[in-house]
C-alpha cells in the first residue's frame, strides 16, 4: 500500500481505535465499580473491545464483504499480540504506581497507546490483507 493509502486509512483506524478503546473502558470501569477487581474486569473489557474493533474495521476502515469467520479469527490472534503489549503496559503501570489500582482506566490508556501501532499494520498486512485498497 502508498502513503497515501497509509493516510487515507490511518484516521479511520485511529476513529476505531478510539471507539474500542471507550467501549473498553467503559466495560472496565463497569465491571470495576462492580467490585471485579482491575485485573478480572480488564479481561472480560479488552475481548469485548476486540470484538467491536473488529466489526468497525471490518465495515469502516477497510470495508470488506470477506468470510466473518476466518476474518475473525484472524483478527483475534493478531490483536492478541496487540492485546498482550496493551495488557503487559496496562499491568505494568499498575504494578508501578499502585496508587492507579483505583483509576485503573489511566493505565489503559498509556496501555492502548502502546499496542495501536502493531495493531494498525496486523490489521491491514493480516486480518484484512485481501482488501483492495488502491
Amino acid at each position: 500500500m502508498s502513503d497515501s493509502g497509509n493516510r487515507r486509512l490511518f484516521p479511520k483506524f485511529v476513529f476505531v481505535g478510539t471507539v474500542g478503546f471507550l467501549v473498553d473502558a467503559v466495560f472496565l470501569q463497569t465491571l470495576f465499580l462492580l467490585g471485579y477487581g482491575p485485573f478480572v474486569s480488564r479481561a472480560f473489557s479488552v475481548i469485548v473491545a476486540m470484538t467491536a474493533t473488529w466489526y468497525l474495521n471490518r465495515t469502516v476502515v477497510f470495508q470488506t464483504s470477506n468470510a466473518k469467520g476466518p476474518e475473525y479469527l484472524r483478527h483475534l490472534a493478531a490483536q492478541s499480540v496487540g492485546m498482550l503489549i496493551n495488557v503487559g503496559v496496562y499491568a505494568g503501570v499498575l504494578l508501578a504506581v499502585p496508587a492507579l489500582q483505583q483509576l485503573p482506566v489511566i493505565a489503559l490508556v498509556v496501555g492502548s497507546l502502546a499496542a495501536m501501532v502493531f495493531n494498525f499494520f496486523s490489521a491491514k498486512f493480516w486480518t484484512f490483507r485481501h482488501v483492495n485498497r488502491d
